[in-house]
C-alpha cells in the first residue's frame, strides 16, 4: 500500500509540475527577496529531506538578504529591533505590524511640505526620503539602503533619490501592505542571527542544488556571504550589481527592481544564470 502512495505522489506531481507551472518535467527555480528569503530557504532546506523525485526546486536565488550573519554590526542592528520592538510588542498581544508605506506615500503626494506626524521637525517628503534611502549603518562591508540617494553635505539628509524616478518610487511605496504579523518579524530576525532555535535551518549544509546569491552593492553586499558558505552546494555563484561607485551611493535594495538601468545592469545576468540553470531533470538522482 505504501509503494502506491508514494507512486500517486510522484506522478501527482510531476503532473501538477506539467500542467501549471509550464516547466515540463523540470524542477522550478526559487527566488526569495528581503525577508522572503526566510520562508524560501526553509522550503529548500526542507526539500533536502524528501526523496529527489518529490522536491520541487532545481535551483536557488536568495535576493538581497543573508541567509545567516555572523557580522556583528548587523546582528546587533537586528537585535534591537527584536528586543526593543518585537518581542515585548508580541508578548503584550500585539500581533499585527503596521507598515507605513502606503500612508508615506499618500502624505508626499497629498502635502509633501507639510509636517510629518511621524517625526515632528521633518516634512512628509524629508522623512519619507530618510525612512526609504537613508543607510541603515554604514560599514566596509555594507551600506544597506533601500534606494540609492543624494545627500546634503551639511546635514547628511536624503534630498532626492539618485537613480529611481520618483513617481516610481511613489508607487512602489503606496503598493505596500497595510500590515503584517508581529511573529513573523520576530521569527525571521531570529533566524538570521541565530537567536533561539528553529527547525528550518537543521539542513542547510545538505542543499546541493545550484544557487545564485543576489545582492546589489548597495544592499546586504558582503554580509550575505557567510550564510552562502553554510550551504552545502558545489554551485554557488555571486551576482552583485553596481555602477561602480561606493556602497553608501550605489544601487540600494529597492533600486533593483525600480532603477531605470536595472534591465541590463541586474536582470540581464540573472537571467542568463536562469537560462543555464534551467531544464533540471524533475527526477534526477541525488
Amino acid at each position: 500500500m505504501l509503494w502506491r502512495i508514494l507512486v500517486f505522489m510522484w506522478v501527482a506531481t510531476l503532473t501538477g509540475n506539467w500542467a501549471f507551472t509550464g516547466s515540463g518535467f523540470a524542477k522550478m527555480i526559487l527566488a526569495g527577496y528581503s525577508n522572503g528569503v526566510y520562508s524560501t530557504v526553509a522550503l529548500v532546506n526542507e526539500e533536502t529531506q524528501l526523496p529527489a523525485a518529490l522536491r520541487q526546486v532545481g535551483a536557488y536565488v536568495p535576493i538581497d538578504c543573508p541567509i545567516k550573519s555572523d557580522h556583528q554590526t548587523f546582528n546587533d542592528f537586528i537585535m534591537g529591533y527584536i528586543a526593543g520592538f518585537y518581542e515585548p510588542q508580541y508578548a503584550a498581544g500585539v500581533y499585527a505590524e503596521t507598515i507605513t508605506f502606503a500612508e508615506m506615500a499618500r502624505l508626499v503626494r497629498c502635502c509633501p511640505n507639510d509636517d510629518s506626524p511621524f517625526y515632528p521637525g521633518l516634512t512628509n517628503e524629508q522623512f519619507a526620503l530618510v525612512a526609504t534611502a537613508a543607510p541603515w549603518f554604514v560599514t566596509p562591508e555594507s551600506a544597506i539602503h533601500y534606494w540609492g540617494a543624494y545627500f546634503d553635505e551639511a546635514t547628511g539628509m536624503p534630498t532626492g533619490l539618485r537613480y529611481t524616478d520618483r513617481d516610481l518610487w511613489l508607487d512602489f511605496l503606496a503598493s505596500g501592505v497595510a500590515y503584517e504579523p508581529m511573529v513573523w518579524g520576530l521569527e525571521w530576525m531570529s533566524y538570521v542571527i541565530d537567536y533561539g532555535a528553529s527547525p528550518y535551518d537543521d539542513h542547510l549544509g545538505e542543499i546541493a542544488i545550484p544557487i545564485l546569491n543576489y545582492t546589489p552593492n548597495g544592499g546586504m553586499a558582503d554580509i550575505t556571504a557567510y550564510g552562502m558558505s553554510l550551504l552545502g552546494s558545489a554551485d554557488k555563484q555571486n551576482l552583485m550589481p553596481s555602477v561602480g561607485v561606493e556602497k553608501l551611493d550605489d544601487i540600494g535594495h529597492i533600486d533593483i527592481f525600480t532603477y531605470a538601468g536595472a534591465e541590463q545592469l541586474a536582470w540581464a545576468p540573472l537571467l542568463t544564470w536562469i537560462e543555464t540553470h534551467s531544464g533540471t531533470s524533475f527526477i534526477a538522482a541525488d
